[in-house]
C-alpha cells in the first residue's frame, strides 16, 4: 500500500514544476532501494518495480510530446547498443529457454533501468541542487543509525540481518548508507555546500565508512576522494585531505589493520594468482578467491554450451523460480534458504559474475564497453563542474568495487551520475550556468 501511494505520488509530482524535484528524490530513492529506510519489506512492493514503472510512464509521456531524446554525445553509441543486447537477451530468453514474459521481466527488470538516463539528464540546476540537499540529509540519517547500529549490535533500520566478522569481532551490518562515496568525496572538494560544517560530515561520514567493514569499500572511498582531488590539482587541498583522512584513520587503526590482516587479504590474492578459484570447494563466502570461483564455475559450464549461450547469457530469470534449479545445478554460492541450494544466477558479490550469466560474454563486454564509454565522457568533461569530476572519480573507482559487489552490474547504480549529467545536458562549457550548488561548485 505505501509503496503504491509513493509511486502514484512521485508520477503526479513530475508533472507539477514546482515540485518535480520531490519526483526525481522519489525516484532515485527507488532505485537506491528506498535508501535503506522504505524498503521492500515496508512499501510492499519491490522498490525496483516502482523505479521500473515510473521509468516507463514518464518515458511513455516523453516520447508522445516529443521530448523523449538521447543527447548527441560521444557515448551515444555504446548507449544504443546496450539496449539493443538487453533486447536481444530478452529475446533470447524468450525464444531459446522458453521463459515466460513475466519471468523475463522479473529477472531482467534492473536491466530496463537504463532507460532512465534521458528522464534523469532532463533535469535543471535548482532540481539537481534540492534533490542532492534532500539526499545528504538522508545519507547523515542513516548514517548514523548505521554506527549505532554497531553500537548497540542491533538492527536501527530495515535489513537488519547482521554476521560477526571473524577478523575484528565486531557485527557487520549490511544495509550501509546510500551515496556515502559520493558525499564523503563531495566534503573534501567543496567544502562550502555543507554550510561550514564540513568536518562534522566527514567526522560521520569516514565512520560510517569503517563500520562497514568492507576492505574493497574502505579502499575504494578513499581512492576515490584522493583520485578526486588529483583531478582536480589543488594541491594544497589535497595535503589537507590527506591530513584529515590519517587523522580521522588514527582512532580506527586498530579496526582497519585487523579487518586487513586478518581477514586473508593477502592469501586471497595470492591463491587467485596461483589459480586456485578453479578448484575451490567450500569456503567463507565473501571472499576474493569465492567470488572469483563463482565467476570461473559459471564461466567454464557456459563456455561448453552451444555458442548462443555463451554469448547471450543463461537466461535473464530470477534465482526465485523454480525454472532455475530445473537448469542448473552450480555448486559456489550464497545458500538460498528456501531451497537449500546455492543461488546460481546471481550473486551480490561481483558483478562480473552477473553480467556474465545475465547478458553472457557478448552482453557482458558490450555493457562493460558502454560503462567505460560513460567513464571516459565524464573524464573528458570533468572541468566543467566539480560534480562531473566526482562522478568520473566514482566511475573509475567502481571498477575496482565491482569486485565485491554489484556496482557495475547493476544500472540503478549509474541513477546518481546520470542525475548529474543534466549539467552537460543544459548548460554548455562556457556558461556559468554550471555554477549550480552554492559556490565554488565549477572545476576552475
Amino acid at each position: 500500500m505505501i509503496g503504491a501511494i509513493l509511486i502514484v505520488i512521485a508520477i503526479i509530482l513530475y508533472f507539477k514544476p514546482r515540485y518535480r524535484y520531490l519526483s526525481y528524490f522519489l525516484y532515485l530513492s527507488f532505485m537506491m532501494g528506498g535508501l535503506n529506510l522504505w524498503t521492500d519489506t515496508v512499501t510492499g512492493i519491490k522498490t525496483m518495480d516502482m523505479a521500473v514503472i515510473y521509468t516507463f510512464v514518464i518515458s511513455a509521456y516523453l516520447v508522445f510530446a516529443c521530448k523523449w531524446k538521447i543527447p548527441k554525445w560521444p557515448i551515444k553509441k555504446y548507449y544504443i547498443a546496450v539496449l539493443i543486447v538487453i533486447v536481444i537477451c530478452v529475446l533470447f530468453s524468450y525464444f531459446h529457454y522458453g521463459l515466460s514474459p513475466f519471468q523475463i521481466l522479473q529477472g531482467g527488470r534492473s536491466y530496463l533501468l537504463l532507460f532512465s538516463f534521458p528522464i534523469l539528464i532532463k533535469a535543471n540546476g535548482t532540481e539537481l541542487r534540492k534533490v542532492l540537499k534532500t539526499l545528504l540529509f538522508f545519507c547523515v540519517v542513516t548514517s548514523v543509525l548505521y554506527i549505532f547500529q554497531i553500537v548497540l549490535k542491533r538492527p536501527l533500520m530495515p535489513y537488519g540481518h547482521f554476521d560477526f566478522d571473524s577478523a575484528t569481532g565486531l557485527p557487520r551490518f549490511y544495509n550501509m548508507p546510500v551515496n556515502l562515496i559520493f558525499f564523503l568525496t563531495l566534503s573534501f572538494l567543496l567544502p562550502k555546500f555543507f554550510k561550514g560544517k564540513t568536518w562534522v560530515y566527514q567526522v560521520i561520514f569516514f565512520v560510517a565508512m569503517v563500520c562497514t567493514l568492507g576492505r574493497t569499500f574502505i579502499v575504494t572511498t578513499i581512492a576515490t576522494i584522493l583520485l578526486a582531488l588529483l583531478m582536480q590539482g589543488k594541491m594544497k587541498r589535497i595535503g589537507i585531505a590527506v591530513s584529515a583522512l590519517f587523522i580521522l584513520m588514527l582512532p580506527f587503526a586498530d579496526v582497519i589493520s585487523d579487518r586487513f590482516t586478518g581477514a586473508g587479504g593477502t592469501s586471497d590474492f595470492t591463491q587467485i594468482a596461483n589459480g586456485q578459484y578453479r578448484d575451490y570447494g567450500s569456503g567463507s563466502s565473501g571472499t576474493m578467491v569465492y567470488r572469483f570461483a563463482w565467476v570461473y564455475e559459471r564461466y567454464d559450464y557456459m563456455r561448453k554450451q552451444p555458442l548462443d549461450e555463451f554469448l547471450f547469457g543463461l537466461g535473464l530469470v530470477s534465482d526465485s523460480q523454480p525454472w532455475v534449479l530445473q537448469h542448473y545445478s552450480f555448486s559456489i554460492g550464497i545458500i538460498n534458504t528456501d531451497t537449500g541450494e546455492a543461488y546460481q544466477l546471481g550473486t551480490p558479490d561481483i558483478s562480473y559474475g552477473n553480467l556474465l550469466t545475465k547478458l553472457g560474454m557478448l552482453g557482458g563486454i558490450i555493457y562493460i564497453a558502454f560503462a567505460l564509454g560513460l567513464t571516459t565522457f565524464l573524464y573528458r568533461s570533468r572541468k566543467e563542474n566539480v560534480l562531473i569530476l566526482i562522478s568520473s572519480a566514482i566511475m573509475i573507482t567502481a571498477f575496482l568495487n565491482s569486485f565485491s559487489g554489484t556496482t557495475l552490474s547493476d544500472p540503478s547504480n549509474f541513477a546518481l551520475i546520470f542525475f548529474i549529467m543534466s549539467i552537460l545536458y543544459r548548460y554548455n562549457s562556457n556558461s556559468n550556468k554550471t555554477q549550480l550548488i552554492d559556490d565554488e561548485s565549477s572545476t576552475h
